[in-house]
């Protein structure tokens, strides 16, 4: 038989712990795509499965479980049927797999643990109290049932066993009134059994089923479990079904798709500030009418933004500019609360936006007569390109966001921002400070879901997309604008080297190269990721740069003295330490670091690998977390080869205190920017992007400014007669 392949959950068998994870994070782990289809799999498996007492059901991401999918429900309507009984048919079809997957669960015969990581909404909340024989859940979880406020009834079933375990009167409060339910009041009202810090959930949800295994007998678990819920089952699954007929009925009123349509315009979700992991405000998230919209609403600005003189352009970009100066401390400390970053470091990214601003509305393109003679004059002009768009990560959202706006605005083209869902909010404050200095149209933010990007690159609208992200996106966004043949700029992902040669201070290169490797908590796209040193100098380099990071003080960037804040968000930090978990397994030594304190936040501990292989992960991909190797080299051809051996190619850099050395070293290296004895740095007046995958195009200076234009050629014949 062949091997099923998961695509929508992760499924693995630890001992006699069964684990189903939910792995649809950027959609809220709803019930779309296949992950119904490949969780029904996974409880058959352990169904069968001679050994596992417990199967636990948890999720990846932030959310447990969201449900149904507004957006999509509130496109349901609009097809025509003969009658109500064909309607009510399709409708009760395209909800039967929903239905099959609680079934499994109300009749799956071993012992079900749900550990909840977050919130769980609608549907997403709704199944598991009557499925679930233990629920556990982290300090991030709330529940919540808006049912009625979508003009639908209670589904899988909760009708019948919400009221069955808490009462009736609670139960209304969540499936009449739609109230929503922290996890102190869920543990008071007995809906969860046990609840853990969410720092290393998962760990603690099998350590915990372990030592209910370690006293108890599995066999008599199992039998406990079959004997409490065969007389329940019945029940169950009667109300489960009583609940589809309901909840098609509604949908062939049509009573839910106007609600859904409005709650899909106003459907908010909030980011969270990767310190403390509290939730941030909420902000909207775009349907596709919005983007419509905005696309309608720039297309018609281009028509008199691009005839507006470049010296009136330029002054409302320049006027923009000091606003966003006056107003540096308020944005600062937005920044912290939403990235993380320490305040220094926050303030530091405002003033550079501020300066990119300045310095590129220096920059003009004016016509070039690049032949002239008695017959005939040839000019080059440069006119705009239409709308654009710019997608923005949650790395430097104010800094890479002015990257963006200036050039475009400056050269008469209006703009839409996207930034990261993660980051969206000094990028909404980016777009409403700019009201007052552009027309209605030309400067447009639109936060969202990761919907967003791929409605706007693949709508007809825009003429240009510029975006930052990883290399994986950027192949993305280059497909999906070639159906329409988009201009695009892509600025993508790095594995800088840095290639330290025994000619240099080796304490004062050590904290330069440490404190480069390790800025914004190596969240930076050009951040150091590879260090080669000499071999005469590698020992001496290598404790002065244990020493620099032993200094490196982590904590909320609020807090006076912190040099790095966590890693910005939960995926990222995940990541960050499937890099760390590799330590053990692939024996690699540790100069510094290696173990993360268990604490709220997403908190990476500074961390330096001691001699990896040439071929090992931490050498070869791109953490994007405070984890650098260190690597030893003793003959210049082949740190070389070395340090351009990667698909990557954004940035790199020489250290050296012989500069014919130094120069020699980096025009032998393939990379878009390259630094002697520094790295990082940047000027609005110089191009910069990436070789190879890194990207391409080029933002900044005269050519990204060109970037935003069409290029005319006039081929101007001085007299008709000569025809």
């Amino acid at each position: 038989m062949p091997q099923y392949n998961y695509s929508d959950i992760k499924f693995q068998i630890k001992g006699k712990v069964g684990i189903i994870q939910f792995n649809r994070p950027k959609s809220l782990n709803s019930f779309g795509g296949r992950l119904i289809i490949d969780t029904i799999h996974a409880l058959r498996v352990l169904d069968n499965h001679p050994d596992t007492v417990f199967t636990v059901v948890t999720a990846a991401g932030r959310f447990f479980s969201s449900g149904a999918d507004v957006k999509a429900e509130s496109e349901r309507g609009g097809q025509f049927y003969h009658s109500d009984a064909e309607k009510k048919l399709a409708i009760v079809n395209q909800i039967s797999g929903n239905t099959q997957l609680v079934s499994s669960l109300i009749l799956h015969r071993k012992v079900l643990v749900l550990a909840m990581n977050g919130p769980a909404v609608g549907g997403g909340a709704a199944w598991f109290q009557g499925v679930a024989d233990i629920v556990l859940a982290s300090t991030t979880t709330w529940l919540q049932c808006p049912f009625s406020a979508l003009a639908l009834v209670p589904e899988f079933g909760s009708a019948g066993s919400f009221p069955q375990s808490i009462g009736v009167h609670r139960a209304n409060d969540i499936l009449m009134l739609g109230r929503k339910i922290a996890v102190d009041e869920l543990l008071q009202w007995g809906m969860v059994n046990r609840v853990f810090e969410h720092e290393g959930f998962h760990d603690k949800v099998v350590q915990y089923l372990q030592e209910q295994l370690d006293v108890n007998d599995g066999k008599s678990m199992l039998e406990a479990k079959r004997l409490m819920n065969v007389p329940l089952q019945r029940g169950r699954l009667a109300s489960l079904y009583e609940a589809v007929d309901a909840v098609a009925e509604r949908f062939v009123e049509d009573a839910p798709i106007q609600r859904f349509a409005e709650k899909s315009r106003l459907l908010e979700v909030h980011g969270v500030n990767p310190a403390n992991g509290k939730p941030n405000p909420e902000v909207p998230v775009s349907t596709p009418q919005d983007v419509d919209s905005a696309v309608a609403a720039a297309k018609e600005a281009s028509k008199t933004w691009a005839k507006v003189p470049w010296a009136d352009r330029k002054k409302a970009v320049l006027g923009y500019a000091d606003a966003l100066e006056q107003h540096a401390s308020d944005f600062a400390k937005l920044l912290t609360q939403e990235q993380g970053k320490p305040i220094a470091t926050a303030e530091l990214e405002v003033q550079v936006g501020v300066q990119w601003l300045r310095e590129l509305a220096k920059i003009e393109l004016s016509e070039e007569i690049v032949q002239e003679d008695n017959e005939k004059q040839v000019i080059v002009r440069y006119t705009p390109l239409g709308v654009s768009v710019g997608i923005v990560p949650w790395n430097f959202p104010i800094h890479l966001a002015c990257g963006k706006i200036a050039p475009s605005l400056l050269t008469g083209n209006p703009i839409i921002i996207k930034p990261s869902p993660f980051t969206p909010y000094c990028d909404l404050k980016l777009g409403e400070l700019g009201r007052s200095f552009f027309p209605p149209g030309v400067l447009q933010v639109l936060s969202g879901d990761d919907n967003l990007g791929p409605w706007l690159t693949a709508h007809p609208g825009p003429d240009k997309i510029s975006f930052t992200g990883s290399s994986a996106t950027g192949k993305l966004v280059m497909a999906s604008a070639a159906k329409t043949l988009k201009r695009v700029t892509l600025e993508l992902g790095g594995n800088d080297p840095a290639i330290v040669t025994k000619n240099v201070d080796v304490k004062a290169a050590a904290a330069k190269v440490g404190g480069l490797a390790f800025f914004n908590s190596g969240q930076v796209c050009l951040a150091i990721k590879r260090i080669y040193v000499h071999q005469s100098i590698y020992d001496e380099f290598r404790q002065a740069l244990v020493d620099f990071t032993k200094t490196l003080k982590i904590g909320d960037g609020n807090e006076e003295g912190i040099s790095l804040g966590p890693v910005q968000n939960s995926m990222q930090f995940e990541k960050v330490k499937t890099f760390f978990s590799d330590i053990e397994k692939e024996k690699w030594n540790i100069a510094v670091g290696g173990v993360n304190e268990e604490k709220p936040g997403f908190f990476i501990t500074p961390t330096i690998i001691d001699k990896p292989a040439e071929d090992s992960r931490i050498v070869t991909e791109e953490p994007f977390g405070p984890i650098v190797p260190l690597l030893e080299w003793n003959d210049e051809a082949d740190v070389i080869a070395r340090a351009n051996n990667t698909k990557l190619g954004l940035g790199a850099s020489v250290w050296s205190n012989d500069m014919e050395e130094a120069g020699r070293i980096a025009r032998k290296l393939d990379a878009g920017s390259v630094w002697v004895n520094t790295h990082i740095e940047l000027d609005p007046h110089a191009p910069f992007g990436g070789h190879k995958e890194s990207g391409i195009g080029y933002e900044w200076g005269v050519g990204g400014l060109r970037a935003y234009c069409n290029l005319q050629t006039l081929f101007l014949k001085k007299s008709a007669s000569e025809l």
